[in-house]
């Protein structure tokens, strides 16, 4: 199993200071743990464990790393979406300028029935890019996310009250 760890000092560490309900994560807390699972094989068990000083609410965490995560997995499940119709509307658009090509190219040779040629082509390409490049960025950017909306989320508390010295008054136990 593969561990994240995530050292804070106090539970206010892990959301974003401008929110006052404490349900936003921080940008740099989520970036942190993204770049770490992205390091390692996506078919490694993994845990996130996060090290406070102080105890911190672990239900309100976990909760708040989840709607978090479904949150990025319903983002990227539009931009999928939305990447679908922008290629398909760029193939359409191509395949019409390319067919108004052919048609025009029959009766007259002008630079306007090329330019016709070139932008049909163009979008067919931006079509095909989308297809070949960016969509499987976000299909494994998607997976990913929900591979880590599963993993074991850990707490530990730092045991930083250790005695340095005798204390003054030997009924007193410091604890």
């Amino acid at each position: 199993m593969y561990e994240i760890g995530v050292s804070i000092h106090e539970e206010n560490d892990l959301y974003n200071p401008l929110d006052p309900d404490c349900t936003l994560l921080s940008d740099d807390v989520v970036s942190y743990i993204i770049r770490k699972y992205q390091e390692k094989e996506r078919s490694a068990k993994f845990c996130i464990h996060f090290i406070s000083d102080v105890p911190v609410n672990e239900e309100r965490v976990r909760e708040n790393i989840r709607s978090y995560l479904q949150h990025e997995i319903d983002f990227q499940t539009r931009e999928h979406r939305n990447s679908t119709l922008r290629q398909i509307r760029l193939f359409m658009i191509g395949i019409v300028f390319i067919a108004v090509w052919l048609l025009a190219a029959r009766q007259t040779e002008s630079i306007a029935v090329e330019v016709l040629s070139i932008i049909g082509s163009f979008a067919v390409w931006e079509a095909a890019n989308i297809w070949i490049s960016e969509k499987p960025h976000i299909r494994l950017s998607r997976l990913r996310l929900m591979l880590l909306k599963d993993t074991d989320v850990r707490f530990t508390v730092k045991d930083c009250e250790t005695p340095t010295a005798e204390p003054d008054h030997p009924e007193e136990t410091v604890v």
